[in-house]
């Protein structure tokens, strides 16, 4: 509830929210999100409210905060309504349902129910995907924290161009970490996008000249190995994922025709052997295999976590806080990174970062880069599975799944990255014993700065058809 006279927030004790009605509020030049209403990413202050983290300990031994982020302040100043705070993995680090212990994860409202949301944005996107009285939500993003669930969660998500919004306010990566919105319409995004920007953003050009780039597994890779990239035209297919490939088809095939180019077909991995930097090695997985955790969880230990350990030890006569399992174990390993390891660290995301701009994403003058890449492919992922079942993604044991990671071009090369959802598959499931359905989502990510023309293409691309708004609920699409 929101105070006016001292323009802080409180909590409300009941089990609901109090939303206004949207009929008293009509959209204007200076307030274009009038009547609108949002929830955040409990990482992000709200002027009397506390900020947990996603952490009991955390909201113990911290106040509630003084003033509320830039970008919500710029959010309410556009008309939009804040209704209320969204749960989130312990210090936005990325955890299965079933690895958390404080709270229960938010649940995925797609297909049976029991789909993991993914995190660490869990709450943002499954409020999104459930809640029809919601418009639009906030989350962050440091290694896919946006991207990724609103993929599973069937809306559309955006990580904007590093530093294009005022991220002051929440807890963050300098190296990585942005806000960004979910939203169930590319229109709401797009107008979203408009209000929290923070620095100039080219306008989107009447008749701009694009340059598609569709990345493809390798002639002979294992379909059911690498799924990651869209699968090689003289390639094996994967019978599992045939669906999700069909749509990825269609709506690829519809892209080329509006943008008015061809896609240009190359494997990532070849192009990195070819071209990659000379000190680094010619393996795009060992390369990139450890600069993320290395440069994210030294940072968040030294930031972070060990001021948050040694107040809460002094409020509580020397007694640490609870972190779980998961993030203890990642939160040591950034501990134990040495200042040298994390200077080199920092010289190969440099490298990284130069080669995603001036190879990945090199262009002629006036020309926009579309890269797109499958999101999610509609495939369960259940929420009372963990990474020490046997669908496990990290052997048990390790603290991180190393390789080249796809969320790594944006937050590498600072460049805007936005899930679409483009369509959902039916699968049987397990739990309740009947076919439900799934979202399908690619990734389409332009040059940095090019957020605006990213999201005013959706719009476009949503008006004629290409795209569709989704529905909240089960069903991204109702049948």
């Amino acid at each position: 509830m929101h105070d006016a006279t001292t323009q802080k927030y409180k909590s409300s004790h009941t089990n609901g929210y109090l939303v206004p009605s949207r009929s008293y509020f009509d959209p204007s030049p200076s307030q274009p999100l009038a009547g609108l209403r949002f929830a955040v990413k409990d990482v992000i202050d709200i002027a009397g409210l506390k900020t947990s983290n996603g952490s009991r300990g955390w909201s113990d031994v911290y106040p509630a905060a003084e003033e509320s982020a830039p970008f919500v302040r710029q959010l309410t100043d556009a008309g939009a309504i804040l209704v209320g705070k969204l749960n989130c993995t312990q210090f936005c680090d990325g955890q299965d349902p079933a690895e958390r212990f404080e709270e229960v994860t938010p649940f995925n409202p797609r297909g049976d129910g029991y789909q993991t949301p993914s995190s660490s944005s869990s709450g943002s996107a499954a409020a999104a995907a459930g809640y029809d009285w919601l418009d639009f939500t906030i989350g962050t993003d440091t290694g896919g924290s946006i991207r990724h669930p609103a993929g599973v969660n069937g809306v559309y998500g955006i990580r904007p161009s590093l530093g294009s919004v005022n991220s002051r306010g929440m807890t963050a990566s300098s190296f990585m970490d942005t806000v960004g919105a979910f939203a169930r319409s590319a229109d709401i995004l797009d107008r979203v996008q408009k209000v929290m920007i923070s620095v100039g953003s080219p306008s989107p050009r009447s008749t701009p000249r694009y340059k598609l780039l569709y990345p493809t597994r390798s002639k002979e890779a294992d379909p059911d190995g690498s799924p990651r990239w869209f699968p090689h035209p003289e390639g094996q297919s994967n019978a599992k994922l045939s669906r999700a490939e069909n749509i990825f088809g269609d709506v690829v095939a519809k892209l080329e025709t509006h943008l008015n180019c061809q896609r240009r077909i190359f494997n990532m991995d070849e192009l990195w052997r070819n071209t990659h930097p000379e000190t680094m090695d010619a393996d795009l997985a060992k390369a990139t295999a450890t600069i993320y955790q290395k440069l994210v969880y030294r940072a968040t230990a030294k930031d972070v976590i060990d001021p948050f350990i040694e107040r809460h030890k002094a409020l509580h006569d020397g007694r640490v806080p609870f972190l779980e399992p998961v993030f203890r174990r990642r939160y040591e390993y950034g501990a134990q990174v040495t200042q040298s390891e994390f200077d080199a660290a920092v010289q190969d995301f440099q490298k990284l970062q130069a080669w995603l701009r001036n190879v990945l994403f090199s262009s002629e003058p006036d020309e926009v880069v579309i890269l797109i890449f499958p999101q999610s492919w509609g495939t369960p992922n259940y929420r009372d599975e963990s990474k020490a079942t046997p669908n496990a993604k990290i052997e048990p044991g390790k603290v991180f799944w190393e390789g080249f990671s796809l969320y790594s071009i944006s937050y590498a090369s600072g460049c805007p990255d936005i899930t679409v959802p483009v369509g959902q598959t039916p699968y049987q499931s397990r739990i309740t014993e009947h076919e439900e359905w799934l979202p399908v989502s690619l990734s389409m990510l332009s040059q940095p700065g090019n957020d605006l023309v990213l999201t005013d293409l959706l719009k476009d691309l949503e008006e004629c058809g290409v795209l569709r708004a989704v529905e909240s609920g089960r069903e991204t699409y109702k049948q």
